[in-house]
């Protein structure tokens, strides 16, 4: 993978705190004595500057005997004579060397310390049908010795594979499988067992982590694999682990930074996730390092492939709770907005931003019922500052003055040239905007010419299917009822629904032509079930199973949500090699995560500051798979350094098409101008008619009278 370029900083540390926003002198002797203080605060490290640029990928962090922190990398493309390198964090400053004893060239490594501060290193290289593994170690960083262990004197498969390794105080070695550990003395493996997933610590001879359901933690004694206690943990907590010299366990993961006493049986949060970038969707944990100052390293991968560290260190001197909140609700969960509320909060120490994706509680309430619990609220002129407007009534928001003007906020971005014009001339009503989405989808149609040509109407796209009776129009892949009737009611609705309400004759003619395509196409009341296997998710997700069907002349259109440059590969490829189009379809998209600020809000100026925060250049270039950037310098690019083959066809590859074709995709993000945007309430009205009616139970004129009954009462509130 292509890493995209950031510039060099260079080797000197750089503590980078984000700004603090403070009071007045004389506020600040008022508020000080009521406001309790104290909390962990983020600061950013620079890294070395072949790791900025993404020419070396960072592997690990450990801490060495001195206490100094090490940082192990490797270049990407290995060539020269420089295949591991150690960066040690001296003095703010990060020196560069490259042990020659430990300087081997292939393969994956790792990296620990013993107690006595022998330093050691793991290899493996992978072979057709094995791995070799390798483990050295060296007392004085320049001379290496073998370490023998019997598993590992022949090519091992990948069940013996050493992922991770760790030294104990009498020299036994602890190799964590992925699945297994197998502690070996004097090279004979003495006892085995096994944990679920591959994050734990390992402090003395005990060892954190999940037990092998992965409903509970477990502390283990890895001298002899028993399980000395429980841990309070499961799967939605796990994490990365580490410990401190008293023989507290401390766990990271998005919710933030916890720590369990030493013989406790309870997490306490030390730092919300909220406010540092562990809770960022485009940032991973590597590797976490506790200090010996009340502090913590810890090393992410971004969702770019790069590296970068974060240092948290205790203030005494900055509020425990930040001293203003901004409530921010949707109903499922939105990654962009997620990562701007860490960049935002980080220039805002003094805002917290509590964030409710109300369907993630996962407690049967359908969004339904959030969106009535929504309406009613901000009728009575409640609710949070900032909405994502998501399947929810958003004309009837404006109708009722629920939603604030954008204009003063969005307006002068798309003068400067910050935010595409064809996305916010879109959502203008009468000289005003009063939402506006973060992201966006792509609705595409491709296929055959002729079947691609028809997309411009229901009547056009029926009266092809009728003339095309031979090949089922999208293929016969128990396409359900369901998912045809999303696909067709989100790009054809507006044919038939208005602001004011259905045109009955039109809604009727829409069931007739729907149910010619439903027989046409083949569909099913409830689709086959489909398989659970990652390669066929991710094959899905790259529309290849789709496409194969047209490469193999089972079908001859497809429609597609494009939401990242990945998923076009397989249909720009089979396209060419059928001679066929892509396009979007009546230059409609779909917007994702349409937000709007509460007119009721009291904080309008925070939430305005937040907005742009949405917008911004930095957010918006992220690759979260939640859509195409509506910044305009963000989507230059956007997509293009992916460079992996993803996999194969039956008769084609799939793989990065050319920059030409990409640059193609990213200029249709510049000519859509009609936004389609679903009452997810509506439409399940809509859908529960549908359904039975396709399924032959009903006629259409039967379905729409009961389809407009429905609606009737919803519509006129």
């Amino acid at each position: 993978m292509n890493c995209k370029k950031i510039l060099a900083i260079g080797f000197s540390i750089i503590f980078t705190i984000t700004s603090v926003t403070g009071c007045s002198k004389n506020d600040d002797k008022k508020e000080v004595k009521n406001v309790a203080m104290g909390r962990y605060i983020e600061k950013s490290v620079a890294m070395p500057e072949a790791i900025e640029a993404g020419k070396e990928w960072a592997t690990q962090i450990i801490k060495n005997p001195k206490g100094e922190i090490e940082l192990y990398a490797k270049p990407w493309k290995d060539k020269g004579n420089e295949h591991i390198i150690q960066y040690t964090l001296d003095k703010n400053k990060w020196v560069k060397s490259v042990p020659k004893w430990m300087n081997r060239k292939g393969g994956d490594f790792d990296v620990t310390y013993a107690p006595d501060g022998t330093k050691y290193i793991a290899f493996n290289k992978n072979k057709p049908n094995s791995i070799e593994v390798k483990i050295l170690k060296s007392k004085d960083n320049i001379n290496g010795e073998n370490v023998v262990i019997d598993d590992y004197k022949k090519d091992v498969d990948y069940s013996k594979i050493l992922y991770h390794f760790n030294v104990l105080k009498d020299n036994s070695i602890l190799v964590n499988h992925i699945d297994s550990f197998s502690l070996y003395k004097k090279g004979k493996e003495t006892s085995t067992f096994k944990i679920g997933g591959t994050d734990y610590a390992l402090n003395g001879n005990q060892l954190l982590g999940m037990n092998e359901k992965m409903d509970s933690g477990v502390i283990i004694d890895v001298t002899t694999g028993n399980i000395l206690s429980g841990a309070p943990l499961d799967k939605s907590q796990n994490g990365t682990y580490t410990y401190d010299s008293k023989g507290n366990w401390y766990m990271v993961n998005r919710a933030g930074i916890h720590r369990m006493v030493k013989g406790g049986n309870s997490w306490e949060t030390i730092l919300d996730g909220a406010l540092a970038s562990m809770s960022m969707p485009s940032m991973w944990v590597n590797s976490v390092i506790r200090g010996d100052k009340d502090d913590f390293y810890i090393l992410y991968s971004d969702s770019n492939g790069l590296a970068q560290m974060k240092y948290y260190v205790y203030d005494k001197n900055t509020p425990t709770t930040p001293s203003k909140t901004l409530t921010v609700v949707s109903l499922e969960e939105n990654d962009t907005v997620r990562q701007a509320i860490v960049d935002y909060q980080h220039k805002n120490q003094d805002v917290k931003v509590d964030y409710k994706a109300l369907m993630s509680d996962e407690d049967g309430t359908t969004s339904t019922d959030y969106i009535k619990k929504i309406n009613t609220e901000l009728l009575a002129g409640k609710g949070a500052d900032v909405l994502v407007l998501d399947g929810m009534p958003v004309d009837s928001y404006i109708e009722k003055g629920v939603l604030s003007d954008l204009s003063d906020i969005i307006t002068p971005l798309e003068k400067k040239g910050d935010l595409l014009s064809n996305i916010v001339d879109s959502y203008k009503k009468d000289g005003k905007i009063y939402s506006i989405p973060i992201r966006y989808d792509l609705m595409v149609a491709y296929g055959s010419k002729d079947a691609v040509a028809s997309v411009d109407s229901v009547d056009t796209l029926a009266d092809y299917a009728k003339n095309s009776s031979e090949i089922p129009l999208f293929g016969d892949k128990g396409l359900s009822y369901s998912d045809l009737t999303t696909n067709l009611f989100r790009l054809y609705s507006n044919q038939f629904l208005t602001d004011k309400g259905f045109n009955r004759e039109k809604l009727i003619r829409f069931l007739d032509e729907l149910k010619l395509i439903s027989d046409q196409t083949k569909a099913v009341k409830v689709a086959p079930k489909k398989s659970e296997e990652t390669m066929d998710q991710v094959a899905d997700y790259w529309n290849e199973p789709d496409s194969q069907l047209l490469f193999d002349k089972k079908a001859s259109l497809q429609l597609a949500d494009i939401w990242s440059m990945a998923q076009t590969y397989a249909p720009s490829i089979v396209v060419n090699k059928i001679d066929g189009a892509f396009t979007t379809v009546n230059h409609e998209f779909m917007p994702s995560g349409l937000v709007g600020i509460n007119n009721a809000s009291n904080q309008k100026d925070l939430a305005g500051e937040f907005m742009k925060t949405l917008f911004a250049e930095n957010v918006q270039k992220v690759q979260l798979g939640d859509g195409f950037p509506v910044n305009a310098k963000a989507l230059v690019n956007f997509g293009m350094e992916y460079d992996d083959m993803i996999g194969g066809g039956n008769g084609f590859t799939v793989e990065q098409t050319s920059k030409e074709e990409m640059q193609k995709i990213l200029d249709l993000c510049k000519t859509v101008t009609t936004p389609v945007q679903v009452d997810e309430v509506l439409f399940n009205m809509i859908s529960k008619e549908i359904i039975p009616y396709l399924s032959g139970e009903s006629d259409s004129k039967t379905a729409a009278d009961q389809i407009i009954e429905k609606a009737k009462t919803y519509l006129q509130e």
